[in-house]
């Protein structure tokens, strides 16, 4: 019985990259204990409103915005805040936080346009 699957086998080639991605994906992740820091665990929620924000009004792939926040968390816990333009470190977890948001739905749709993102939310 032939047929085609949605997901074919992987080449010994792919699955050894996969297996290499996975085995230092940890040493990108932020810290465990990064979060029970209450400022750290508070930028975190400034950026997951503004990331909850922008996808409440796009109708897109719901992976979209728990993508961003991973992205935030790495980048949050490997960066000072200080060193990014911004008058407020609310405006810095803002624009963080839709920068991510950007990669993650570029990465996950075609049809994405910044422009339209921050017009619609004034973020211009």
């Amino acid at each position: 019985m032939d047929f085609d699957t949605e997901f074919p086998m992987l080449s010994r080639r792919q699955l050894e990259a996969i297996t290499d991605f996975l085995r230092v994906e940890h040493e990108f992740m932020a810290p465990r204990s990064f979060y029970t820091l209450s400022s750290n665990a508070r930028n975190r929620m400034h950026a997951v409103s503004t990331i909850a924000k922008l996808a409440s009004t796009e109708t897109m792939d719901t992976y979209i915005p728990y993508v961003a926040v991973n992205y935030f968390d790495r980048f949050i816990s490997t960066n000072s805040l200080s060193e990014l333009q911004g008058s407020s470190l609310l405006d810095k977890i803002r624009l963080v936080a839709i920068c991510c948001y950007t990669l993650s739905a570029k990465m996950r749709t075609k049809n994405f346009f910044q422009k339209d993102i921050l017009v619609n939310h004034n973020f211009h």
